[in-house]
């Protein structure tokens, strides 16, 4: 049987002390889904009158990203490195380009979240 398959996404745009979330999220999907994987079907919770649905732990990391990487395969992840969605060079002129490079904990790569879209 073909199943669904639901996405548990995260972002990392750099290395440092920041695993502790992804081991959490991990762990609690792992600990609690129910599905085609697991020893019994249904949705999380093992609510059989739901379709059973497979799920997949899936890190998008910026290309400078090399520390955490075999840490996320480790706790499960499937690691894509992936570009910004979108050049800094392509936002229109005005607030938004003058300003993205220095804003957020990230700059820039805070629009790698769009990748989870």
């Amino acid at each position: 049987a073909d199943w669904p398959t639901v996405a548990f996404a995260i972002v990392l745009t750099k290395d440092g002390p920041y695993l502790d979330g992804a081991a959490v999220l991990a762990e609690a999907v792992m600990g609690s889904w129910r599905g085609p994987n697991s020893s019994s079907s249904g949705a999380p919770g093992g609510a059989a009158s739901q379709p059973a649905v497979d799920y997949e732990l899936v890190a998008i990391v910026a290309r400078n990203v090399t520390a955490s990487r075999p840490v996320l395969r480790f706790l499960g992840y499937r690691v894509l490195q992936r570009p910004l969605p979108v050049a800094v060079a392509d936002i229109a002129p005005g607030f938004l380009r003058d300003r993205i490079a220095a804003r957020g904990c990230c700059g820039a790569d805070e629009l790698l979240k769009l990748w989870a879209y």
